[in-house]
């Protein structure tokens, strides 16, 4: 079994507001809207790749 890289929750939300912030300008909606929309996707991706440390 693979271990899960640890990342601390800093770098969890930055990627998220990248992500974000990415997402919206390419499809170019309000950053609110995207966050809506991409956010729960993403934390379901940063979670299976990654350990999130509090």
């Amino acid at each position: 079994m693979r271990t899960k890289k640890q990342i601390s929750m800093k770098e969890y939300m930055s990627l998220q507001v990248r992500f974000i912030l990415y997402k919206s300008q390419a499809n170019k909606m309000d950053n609110l809207t995207a966050a809506e929309i991409y956010a729960p996707l993403l934390a379901q991706k940063i979670r299976s790749k990654y350990e999130v440390t509090f």
